[in-house]
């Protein structure tokens, strides 16, 4: 059949296409950080929980494990014993949903030159595993999957059998954690992916110079040849290098090159490898490295390096929105990503890049504004609505929560405490950003006298002997301790209205509660209570006791 080339001119880019749907080079906002255990290189293969959260990340010789979508790392348990001349080699590592159930599949390596091909799974996120299957001498694994709820697995390999060393190349299916079971007449394959109900299954070879993707739909059991040469461009895709599909098996997206050409080429199926659209594409020279799709099999990546007749060229990830129908390339997205993992909704990702481990978030970045800083009066309290209300959070995934913590340092007068408060801003995907606010308390009024009652107000009868009188004092400080405030407290008395001077004493101060004076006729007396905090801050109150 007759094809027409046409070049395409999109963002600075051109991409040889034939019929192929349009894309543009702008993308939805979103973030790619660098992860992993530092000075750790040679990432190749990946897997991710439906949240993002969980991850495992393998290289030839050692596998990682993340809780918090990959802003730690710990090492998890060594395969093999190299100071025994026992070593593994990963080739494949998959997840369930959860991330509890996790399956590693790899060649053990013995110093006598003996390999023989090795599944090893775990059930509480990689803490602890369990040997599963061992072949014989020259056996290997390829690929493998895991069903949403982990009861069923699948790997592709095989070689003669450890026990009577007949030989078994294809696909091996354990369910319920029960024993793996070679599949006779199925395929061996490079590429495998299982449906969340572990029903329908699909496969690819890398180099298989045809168009055939290998599906099923009854567990592994029986296997349909699936041709991609419909394809309107490039005649299908072979040698392909890398598959993807939805949750429901029926989404299934390809990689590979074009027959009889050099062109990288990408194809999509609806209808679980029925029929096929073309997807991203590539000039001479292009390659498509890696893949990844949503559960819903609308949100599709591609990690590839785009080539065009003109000597232009694009690396980094591309995404479709729309099930491949148009493709963006993300700005900012790592150039050199050789394995991709995805969480359920498409919005975070785990790409490998051999030296480094990056990660992806489809939301703009986690930012936190604090209130501005602020200066409070002692006794107001610091709770935020005294304090300029909460610090606002923007941007993130699903589910941000915010809170704060306070940290008191005493200050100089007229500073009673300096208040460090770190707002914390925390979303669904699990990260963090926090920001700080400065609330200064202050004391710069004197304490209240709520009441001052001088007993009795009036003193009779006048017969000039001296008279006690009894102060009742309420005074309130919202810094100071009732004591602090009384060792700063004095009473004061003057004799407003003498009557006259006899040359005697009117008065004696006892203390802050009694005072004497004389039951002179005619005279008053303004009994005053001075008080002030610790901070120096004084106030007073006068009451009169009168001599009628």
């Amino acid at each position: 059949m007759k094809t027409t080339l046409i070049t395409l001119l999109i963002g600075g880019l051109s991409l040889l296409s034939t019929g192929l749907p349009s894309f543009t080079t702008s993308a939805t906002a979103g973030t790619w950080t660098p992860s992993g255990p530092p000075g750790v290189g040679g990432f190749a293969h990946v897997a991710s929980s439906a949240d993002g959260k969980k991850l495992i990340a393998a290289t030839d010789t050692a596998h990682y494990l993340s809780k918090d979508s990959g802003q730690t790392w710990t090492l998890g348990t060594a395969f093999g014993d190299p100071d025994s001349g026992v070593f593994f080699s990963y080739s494949g590592v998959a997840s369930s949903a959860d991330g509890t159930k996790l399956m590693i599949i790899g060649t053990g390596l013995f110093a006598d030159s003996l390999s023989a091909g090795h599944i090893f799974a775990s059930t509480d996120s990689g803490a602890t595993w369990s040997f599963e299957l061992v072949l014989g001498d020259e056996s290997f694994f390829t690929a493998c999957a895991v069903s949403a709820d982990g009861s069923r697995r699948v790997a592709s390999g095989g070689g003669p059998s450890a026990l009577d060393g007949s030989i078994s190349l294809g696909i091996w299916t354990s369910v319920d954690g029960g024993p793996w079971l070679y599949q006779p007449g199925s395929p061996l394959v490079d590429f495998v992916t299982v449906s969340a109900d572990g029903t329908k299954l699909a496969g690819v070879v890398f180099e298989s110079f045809d168009t055939i993707v290998w599906t099923s739909k009854d567990s592994g059991h029986t296997w349909t040849k699936r041709n991609t040469r419909q394809l309107p461009s490039f005649a299908g895709v072979r040698d392909f290098t890398g598959l993807a599909g939805s949750s429901d098996g029926q989404v299934l997206l390809v990689l590979g090159r074009g027959v009889a050409s050099r062109h990288a080429l990408s194809a999509v199926s609806m209808d679980a490898g029925k029929t096929w659209k073309a997807g991203l594409a590539s000039g001479s020279g292009g390659i498509l490295d890696a893949c990844a799709v949503s559960a819903d099999g609308t949100r599709m990546v591609i990690a590839g390096f785009i080539s065009s007749p003109a000597g232009r060229a694009a690396a980094g990830v591309w995404e479709s929105l729309d099930a491949g129908a148009t493709w963006n390339l993300q700005p900012g997205s790592p150039t050199e990503i050789g394995a991709l993992a995805t969480s359920a909704n498409g919005r975070r990702l785990l790409g490998a890049d051999g030296d480094k481990l990056f990660v992806y978030d489809a939301n703009p970045p986690l930012t936190l504004t604090c209130p501005p800083d602020v200066t409070v009066e002692c006794g107001r309290g610091i709770t935020p609505d005294k304090t300029g209300g909460s610090a606002t959070a923007a941007g993130g995934c699903a589910g941000v929560r915010v809170s704060y913590t306070d940290r008191m340092a005493n200050g100089p007068r007229p500073v009673v405490k300096l208040v460090t408060r770190t707002w914390k801003a925390i979303d669904g995907c699990g990260h963090t950003t926090t920001c700080q606010q400065k609330i200064t308390i202050v004391d710069t009024k004197g304490p209240a006298i709520h009441r001052l009652v001088a007993m009795p107000a009036t003193v009779t009868p006048a017969n000039g002997k001296f008279v006690t009188v009894a102060l009742d004092a309420v005074v309130e400080d919202s810094c100071s301790t009732p004591s602090q405030v009384a060792q700063n407290s004095t009473v004061s008395v003057k004799v407003t209205d003498p009557a006259g001077s006899d040359g005697k004493s009117y008065f004696v101060i006892k203390s802050l509660k009694e005072v004497q004076v004389r039951a002179k006729k005619g005279v008053s007396y303004a009994i005053t209570l001075n008080v002030a905090d610790a901070f120096g801050n004084k106030s007073s109150k006068t009451v009169t006791v009168t001599v009628p």
